[in-house]
């Protein structure tokens, strides 16, 4: 990995250009093995602190919960995309002792909501907890999100259109080209759906404190995601990477503040491709 990363970091690294909110970088700091207290300084002085991963990656969730543990304060918010608002409820008796740790996955049905292993998180949560900070969900449960009776056109006009029609793009390939090709842009637009209510929930934060989003790295994006609808300047994007040899990956560093790689872990994107396949040809 050492060498693949270095040929990247010649690439891609520099420090922060002082972009306003809507732009993305022209450089992204590369991390290898980095130490947390190297990120540290950065994450204080930010208001809002984002973290990207893939969300099958253990080592990602490793990293997150490092930082929390070293930089997360009382009263400071957490948002988390994994969380949707009918599970709210169960969250906030979590923090009030009400819903003791070990009972938290099967209070929140974990097993059936579509995400990696509970083991993954959980000590995500745990460190929040500890911290005395606040969780609040990033999500609409997937009912809301499926119900195609509501009209999510005027969304598109919320990022701009050359964005849009990438972010289309990603849904083709992120689906393997799988998806009818008029499932294409309501999907996009339910990503933008996301991304506001991320946004939002960021927002409720108090004014002097620090909020934090634990979130894939679609979400996370500078140039039209959460940091875009965010309209912050005191921001700092952290995007867990896997190492990758493809070039046409790379440019994508720009999208962050900087990028911490790991190894490559959980599925690849052939391996989900050929179980979506296995799905499609189900009778």
């Amino acid at each position: 990995m050492k060498k693949r990363v270095l040929i990247i970091t010649a690439l891609t690294i520099g420090a922060l250009s002082g972009c306003t909110y809507h732009q993305a970088n022209d450089t992204a700091d590369i991390y290898d093995t980095a130490q947390i207290s190297g990120l540290a300084e950065r994450i204080t002085s930010a208001d809002y602190v984002l973290l990207g991963e893939k969300h099958d990656n253990p080592q990602h969730h490793k990293i997150q919960e490092e930082i929390l543990k070293n930089t997360l304060s009382a009263g400071d918010v957490v948002v988390f995309e994994m969380i949707n608002s009918d599970q709210q409820s169960v969250i906030d008796q979590y923090l009030a002792n009400d819903v003791k740790f070990d009972e938290l996955e099967t209070a929140l049905n974990w097993a059936k909501s579509g995400w990696p292993d509970w083991a993954f998180y959980a000590p995500l949560f745990e460190a929040v907890k500890n911290a005395g900070a606040i969780i609040q969900h990033g999500s609409y449960p997937r009912k809301q999100l499926m119900d195609m009776s509501e009209d999510t056109s005027p969304l598109a006009g919320l990022i701009p259109a050359v964005q849009l029609e990438e972010l289309d793009e990603d849904m083709r390939l992120g689906h393997c080209n799988m998806l009818p090709e008029d499932m294409i842009r309501p999907m996009s637009l339910l990503q933008i759906k996301k991304d506001r209510l991320l946004a939002s929930q960021l927002q409720t934060k108090d004014t002097a404190k620090r909020a934090y989003l634990i979130a894939g790295n679609g979400h996370v994006r500078k140039d039209r995601a959460v940091p875009f609808h965010l309209k912050s300047e005191k921001m700092f994007v952290l995007s867990l990477a896997e190492e990758t040899s493809e070039p046409e990956q790379w440019k994508l560093f720009s999208s962050f503040d900087a990028v911490w790689i790991t190894e490559s872990l959980g599925k690849s994107q052939e391996e989900y491709c050929n179980e979506m396949l296995k799905k499609f040809k189900k009778p």
